[in-house]
């Protein structure tokens, strides 16, 4: 997901900042800066995807860590939860059997052998692909541990122009 760099994913310097730089690692101010508008969504995002999105997206914007160019990143975010709570509401309806086997989430091949339902392995696969994105946002309880965000708008005043960055 990094492309072809190495090691650890650099951390987006708006988090940086919210964070109090606890590395004390120089601060590039050089860094592309774009604009703090709201971004445009993909044209695929409707349905649970729009929800979430539409849930988001004003909260990232208030918070400063979402740009007119993280529409992508945020588009993708919300498609994957949505396919994560598609495979979930699978599981919660056709995942239980008749007699209680296996929590109905394996099936018998016409072989004989059991084997796992799709919906599973592709709930686990979106649910570490949100655990990820979730990261790149600082969402995560993990990624927000101190983080110093601005109480209110009027508060952020000096600070606004870094934190959208």
């Amino acid at each position: 997901m990094t492309g072809n760099k190495r090691g650890r994913p650099k951390t987006p310097t708006s988090l940086k900042v919210l964070m109090g730089n606890p590395g004390n690692r120089t601060i590039n101010q050089d860094e592309p800066k774009p604009k703090p508008l709201k971004p445009r969504k993909a044209r695929l995002i409707k349905g649970m995807a729009l929800k979430e999105w539409n849930f988001l997206s004003p909260k990232l914007h208030d918070l400063g860590l979402l740009t007119e160019l993280d529409g992508i990143s945020l588009s993708v975010l919300c498609k994957i939860y949505e396919r994560w709570m598609e495979a979930e509401e699978f599981l919660d309806k056709f995942g239980h059997d008749k007699d209680g086997n296996f929590n109905g989430l394996m099936f018998k091949t016409p072989s004989g052998y059991m084997q796992q339902l799709p919906q599973v392995s592709i709930a686990q696969t979106y649910a570490k692909l949100i655990s990820v994105y979730l990261g790149k946002f600082g969402l995560s309880p993990a990624d927000r541990v101190g983080l110093a965000a601005p109480k209110s708008p009027e508060k952020a005043g000096k600070f606004s122009k870094t934190l959208s960055g």
